[in-house]
């Protein structure tokens, strides 16, 4: 199988080329290898942020608007300043700080900050909530 083979044809034996789909009996329908499902390309929001950031997920898949939460807690927790500004600038002030209130867990730190900045308290965090009910259950 070469990358410009007939997907229908190689599928059924046929084992033709591109060049030749037009002559297959599939008549020209066949999909050719690297050409049938067209990559998405990385948001230019995603692109502009730091790389480590997102060094465990395929960055093509990431989704600013379907992930915010996800890409807020990365970028407070583990991004630089400029990180922090472009987030900003795409989200808004009102919107992280919304995300980040909806999170489960959040470092103490980024947690401060962001209280700080979006001049909210920390109670008003599903984060702060959580780490206050657990801490009665280990020794």
């Amino acid at each position: 199988i070469g990358p410009r083979d007939c997907v229908l044809c190689v599928l059924t034996k046929f084992g033709h080329t591109r060049s030749q789909t037009a002559d297959c009996t599939t008549r020209g329908r066949g999909v050719v290898f690297g050409l049938q499902s067209a990559k998405t390309a990385v948001s230019p929001f995603i692109a502009s942020l730091s790389p480590h950031l997102f060094w465990d997920v395929d960055r093509e898949q990431v989704d600013p608007e379907k992930h915010r939460a996800y890409i807020v807690q990365r970028v407070t927790e583990r991004g630089s300043l400029d990180d922090w500004r472009r987030l900003r600038g795409h989200y808004g002030l009102d919107t992280v700080v919304k995300a980040a209130q909806g999170l489960r867990s959040l470092e103490p730190t980024a947690l401060a900050f962001l209280a700080t900045v979006g001049n909210v308290p920390e109670e008003s965090f599903r984060c702060y909530a959580w780490k206050q009910s657990l801490q009665g259950l280990w020794p």
